[in-house]
C-alpha cells in the first residue's frame, strides 16, 4: 500500500482566515477556494495540481486515494477538504502533527510544520501571503508535501501501531461526521444564556470592560471587601489569581456574599468559552451537514484527547442541554458505554490496596464502605450526603487531594448538581482526608513509591518503567517530564518550596508523588479506553468519546448486539494488568443526553 502525501493550499484574506475561523467553518465557508494541491507518492518528488485541474484530478484519482494511505500535517484540515469538497475517503490517514504531539515535540519544539522542519533540519518553510503568485503557491505546496513526508520518516520508527490506528480514527471522526444537532434547541439555549448574562451584568451594574480587565475587576472586588490573591507566572511576574482554574476564583463562586458570587460568575462567563458560545458554534457547524467532531489527539500530557476547533466534545456536561441536543441520524441511536471508577480501580491495584480492589471486583459499593468508615456507622445509598461524601473521596482521594481543595471542590460539585444538602465544613473535609488515608494506607505509600520510581531509570511499578525524564507506558508511549529535576523554587503564592519540577505547556510546574500517581492512572486509563475504541471500531461507528466514555451510533435494529459487544470489549482487562476488575454502564437513546 502506498503513502500519498497531500497538502492543500487555499485562498485566504484579512477576514477569511484560519486565525479568525475554526477549521470546519473555514473549509465549509462559501468563500473557500482551492488554489491547488501538492501530491507526493511515497518518496517521489511532490507534484503540483493547479487550481484549474484540481476537480478533474480528484475524480481521476478517486480510486487511487480510496485504496491507499493518505498522509498530511494536520490531517483534520486536508481530510475535511478531501471529503467535504470532493467526496473522497482514503483507506487510512496518517498525520505528522498528531505524531509530534504523541512524541511530546509539540511542547518542547512546537507542533507546526515550520517549527518541526527547523528542528529536524528540513529547511525553511516558505511564507505565503494573500497576494502570493501562483508560482509561490506551488512552491509552498510542494515544499510542504516533501517536508511532511520527510518528517514522517523521522517520526515513524518505533511509533506504536495501535497509535497509528487511533490517529486514523481521530481524523475520521472529524472528516467523516455522522451526528446531528437540534438547531432550534441550541438556538433557544444560546439566546437564554445570553439574556441571563446580560441581566446579571445589569443587576451588578458592571460593564463588560470591567469584567474583561483584570485591574478593573480586582478593583471592583476590593470595593466589595475582597482581599485579592496573587500568583507567580513562570516568567516570575505577579498577577491576580482570577483564572477559572485558580482556587481563589473557585472560592469566589462559593462566597457568602451573593453579589461577589455573581460578579465572579459573570467574569468567567464573559472570559471563557461557555455553553452559549458552544451552542452557537454547533448551530453554525450544522449548516454544513453532520457535525464534524474535532479531537486533539494526545492533547493532554497524559495522552488523553482534548477539544479543538472552538468546541470541546470531551466535556459535554451530563444533564446539560448541549449533550441532549446531539442527535442520532434517522433510524439510528447512540450506544454509550461508561467505564466505572476506572482511575480509582487502577490506583488501587497499583498500590496493592487489596480490600478496595476486592470491593470493585465483587461489585460492592466502595462509596458506602468508605462512608461507613468515615461516619462510623452503616451508610447506604439512601443517605444522600454520606453517600456523596463516600463517592467524592473514593474517586478523588487517591491522588493526594488535601482538605482545602476538597472543601472547594465539594462545594462546587454540590452547587453544580443542585444537591439538597449543605456542603461539608473545612474541618469535616480534613477528617475525610484522614479517614481515606487511614482506611486505604497503601495508596499514600504509592505516592512515595512514585517519587522513588522517577528518581532512577529502570525502576518499575506494575506496568510502569522509569526512563530519563519519562515513564514508559505499556503501549510503548511515554509520560514525558522534560527538564525534570529536584529543585528549590517559589510557588504562585510566593512561598519557597522544594520538590520536583518540569517544563510543561504552562511553563515550569511542580509535581509530587500524588500528581505522578494521577498522571499514570490517567495514562493507563487512556490506553484501556483506546484499546476498547479500536476493537469496537472494527464493526461499529465510534462517533464520540470522553475520558471514560465511548459513544457508538448504530442502526436501531442492531442496538442489542452493539450493547452486548460493547460490554464485552470494554471489560477486557489489559494483558499488562490482568487482575484489574473493569465494569461498564451502558445506555442507549436517540439523543446523547438520553443515552447517558
Amino acid at each position: 500500500m502506498k503513502i500519498i502525501t497531500l497538502d492543500y493550499e487555499s485562498y485566504f484574506d484579512a477576514d477569511y482566515t484560519l486565525k479568525k475561523l475554526s477549521t470546519s467553518a473555514y473549509i465549509c465557508d462559501p468563500r473557500f477556494r482551492c488554489l491547488g494541491v501538492a501530491v507526493k507518492v511515497d518518496n517521489k518528488p511532490a507534484q503540483w495540481i493547479p487550481p484549474e485541474r484540481v476537480a478533474a484530478w480528484h475524480e481521476a484519482a478517486r480510486g487511487f486515494l480510496e485504496n491507499n494511505i493518505v498522509l498530511a500535517h494536520h490531517a483534520h484540515f486536508d481530510g475535511l477538504i478531501l471529503n467535504y469538497h470532493y467526496g473522497i475517503k482514503p483507506k487510512a490517514w496518517l498525520d505528522t502533527l498528531c505524531m509530534a504531539k504523541g512524541l511530546g515535540l509539540s511542547v518542547t519544539v512546537g507542533g507546526s510544520l515550520f517549527a518541526l522542519a527547523k528542528h529536524f533540519g528540513l529547511g525553511q518553510k516558505p511564507d505565503l501571503r494573500p497576494d502570493s503568485t501562483p508560482e509561490e503557491v506551488e512552491y509552498r505546496g510542494t515544499w510542504d508535501a516533501d517536508a511532511t513526508y520527510a518528517l514522517f520518516k523521522l517520526l515513524a520508527p518505533g511509533y506504536p501501531k495501535d497509535e497509528f490506528k487511533l490517529i486514523d480514527l481521530t481524523v475520521r471522526q472529524f472528516t467523516e461526521p455522522t451526528i446531528l444537532v437540534d438547531v432550534p434547541m441550541l438556538t433557544a439555549m444560546a439566546d437564554k444564556l445570553d439574556a441571563a448574562k446580560e441581566a446579571a451584568l445589569v443587576a451588578l451594574n458592571v460593564t463588560k470592560e470591567e469584567l474583561g480587565s483584570p485591574a478593573l475587576f480586582c478593583s471592583r472586588l476590593e470595593s466589595l471587601g475582597v482581599d485579592v490573591e496573587w500568583k507567580k507566572t513562570p516568567a516570575g511576574n505577579t498577577i491576580p489569581a482570577i483564572a477559572k482554574t485558580d482556587d481563589f476564583m473557585m472560592g469566589l463562586l462559593e462566597h457568602e456574599n451573593e453579589t461577589i458570587q455573581a460578579l465572579a460568575a459573570a467574569r468567567l462567563g464573559n472570559k471563557s468559552t461557555g455553553d452559549g458560545t458552544r451552542a452557537r458554534t454547533f448551530v453554525s457547524m450544522a449548516k454544513c451537514g453532520p457535525l464534524p467532531v474535532y479531537y486533539n489527539y494526545y492533547g493532554a500530557h497524559t495522552g488523553r484527547w482534548s477539544g479543538g476547533d472552538n468546541t470541546n466534545f470531551t466535556n459535554l456536561k451530563r444533564g446539560g442541554i448541549l449533550r441532549n441536543a446531539v442527535v442520532a441520524p434517522e433510524g439510528c441511536s447512540f450506544v454509550v458505554g461508561d467505564l466505572a471508577q476506572i482511575e480509582a480501580r487502577i490506583t488501587a491495584l497499583l498500590a496493592g490496596q487489596e480490600d478496595l480492589v476486592d470491593a470493585f471486583r465483587e461489585k460492592r459499593s466502595a462509596y458506602c464502605e468508605f462512608a461507613s468508615y468515615a461516619f462510623r456507622r452503616p451508610v447506604t445509598k439512601a443517605d444522600e450526603f454520606e453517600y456523596f461524601t463516600g463517592k467524592f473521596w473514593v474517586l478523588g482521594g487517591g491522588f493526594g487531594m488535601g482538605h482545602r481543595k476538597g472543601f472547594l471542590q465539594t462545594k462546587a460539585e454540590i452547587n453544580k448538581r443542585n444537591l439538597k444538602f449543605d456542603p461539608p465544613t473545612l474541618d469535616q473535609c480534613a477528617a475525610f482526608v484522614s479517614a481515606y488515608r487511614a482506611m486505604y494506607p497503601e495508596i499514600p505509600k504509592l505516592w512515595k513509591r512514585m517519587e522513588w520510581l522517577i528518581e532512577e531509570p529502570g525502576r518499575e511499578i506494575g506496568p510502569l518503567v522509569s526512563e530519563h525524564e519519562a515513564i514508559l507506558l505499556p503501549n510503548g508511549m511515554k509520560l514525558r517530564y522534560p527538564g525534570l529535576k529536584w529543585e528549590t523554587y517559589v510557588d504562585k503564592t510566593g512561598e519557597q518550596k522544594t520538590g520536583y519540577r518540569y517544563d510543561s505547556r504552562r511553563g515550569r510546574v511542580g509535581i509530587w508523588g500524588g500528581a505522578f500517581t494521577e498522571n499514570c492512572a490517567q495514562a493507563l486509563a487512556r490506553i484501556i479506553m483506546a484499546g476498547a475504541m479500536l476493537r469496537l471500531s472494527k464493526n461499529f461507528n465510534v462517533v464520540l468519546h470522553t475520558y471514560d466514555e465511548i459513544v457508538l451510533c448504530e442502526k436501531d435494529e442492531g442496538l442489542e448486539r452493539a450493547k452486548r459487544v460493547m460490554e464485552f470489549e470494554m471489560t477486557i482487562a489489559p494483558e499488562w494488568m490482568l487482575d484489574l476488575p473493569l465494569a461498564v454502564e451502558i445506555g442507549t437513546g436517540k439523543r446523547y443526553g438520553e443515552a447517558k
